[in-house]
């Protein structure tokens, strides 16, 4: 806003942020964010973590895939016609493609979402891009697609605590429970737990 003043004009600023009443609030984990994450802080989850993510997640699909079954039988029951005659034939393509498609739902549903699935929460894992941050749907499809690869789980065997679809992907499953973490602020430390 211009204020004349004699012969000069002199500019005069608005208030700082902080002095703003109508300002939106400034909140710690928004500026945790903001700044990144210190990867250093966070190990990599261990092949023995992952396994047992594996294990986890691989019952969480199947115990949603007999969800889904539930509620296309109670539908076949009212005499809807939901088309799964088909999957009544042992064919195995009928039988990959019906895993795919779930956990092509399972996988990203829970990592878009929380950036972890059941198997990770239990574990103390989650997954993170390598400067700390969220990884958005398109990196989570990516990672989720590389799994579907055969012989995916065994890319693990190797050195290193990556598989294929961390490093097709690139992303990281850090382990939130190492002792590092408490070097962590308070702001950071709500982000990732």
């Amino acid at each position: 806003m211009l204020k004349p003043m004699g012969n000069e004009s002199q500019t005069s600023l608005p208030p700082p942020e902080d002095s703003n009443p109508y300002a939106p609030p400034k909140t710690l984990v928004r500026e945790a964010v903001a700044a990144r994450v210190d990867m250093e802080l966070f190990a990599p989850a261990g092949k023995g973590k992952r396994f047992l993510n594996y294990l986890i997640d691989h019952v969480g699909v199947i115990v949603f895939g007999l969800g889904v079954g539930a509620v296309i039988g109670f539908l076949e029951g009212l005499g809807w016609n939901t088309g799964v005659d088909l999957l009544a034939e042992d064919n195995r393509l009928t039988d990959w493609v019906l895993s795919a498609v779930l956990m092509l739902i399972y996988y990203p549903f829970f990592e878009t979402l929380f950036g972890r699935t059941p198997g990770k929460w239990i574990t103390g894992t989650k997954v993170v891009k390598p400067d700390g941050s969220k990884p958005g749907f398109g990196t989570i499809l990516g990672r989720t697609l590389s799994r579907l690869v055969p012989f995916e789980p065994f890319s693990f065997l190797g050195s290193g605590d990556s598989g294929w679809h961390d490093q097709w992907s690139g992303t990281v499953t850090v382990d939130l429970r190492n002792p590092q973490q408490h070097r962590l602020s308070p702001a950071l430390r709500k982000i990732y737990r």
